[in-house]
């Protein structure tokens, strides 16, 4: 990969937020509708999944802290290249 940006992320961006500022200033009472349920819909499907994730995410990070993995080089070789 040469650092450009991936064409399909940046065009869904650049029709998405457009799409929604629009969205908001034409029909703002349907806008605010939506903005207000969206979060607690989100919290009430997904606030388990959440809990969850915050409990596996340190378990997993102490399992791989003291596996075979813990001396892997996260930079190069070079003076201040490593963590």
């Amino acid at each position: 990969m040469d650092g450009a940006p991936d064409h399909t992320v940046v065009t869904v961006g650049v029709i998405a937020v457009p799409a929604v500022a629009a969205w908001a200033a034409l029909a703002g009472d349907a806008f605010d509708a939506a903005s207000s349920t969206a979060p607690a819909w989100i919290l009430n499907n997904f606030a388990r999944l959440f809990v969850i994730a915050a409990d596996v995410f340190p378990v997993m990070c102490v399992v791989l802290a003291l596996s075979r993995f813990d001396a892997i080089r996260l930079g190069g070789t070079g003076p201040g290249a490593g963590v």
